[in-house]
């Protein structure tokens, strides 16, 4: 009887402390903008070294991709109209 009480007054104060903690949005993918193309970069480890895998939606085209998605990525924007230099 006493261990179930024990039991149940730490779940209890483990689910309270849990409940007072901050929550903590994941990062989301930036939604695409006419203008841009949003690029995501999957690598093989957290040094990003190795590129095993792409995908890039935007600029008015579908979602697409290549190789294999993994935890360890970078997200990038790309315009789609490039801008124009004039000539020298």
């Amino acid at each position: 009887m006493f261990k179930r009480a024990l039991t149940a007054t730490l779940f209890a104060a483990a689910v309270t402390t849990a409940a007072a903690a901050p929550a903590t949005a994941d990062p989301t993918l930036p939604f695409p903008t006419p203008g841009m193309l949003i690029v995501v970069s999957y690598y093989n480890d957290y040094q990003h070294q190795d590129l095993v895998g792409q995908a890039w939606w935007g600029c008015g085209d579908p979602r697409e991709s290549w190789g294999v998605q993994t935890n360890h990525v970078t997200v990038g924007k790309v315009p789609c109209d490039p801008p124009t230099h004039p000539n020298p």
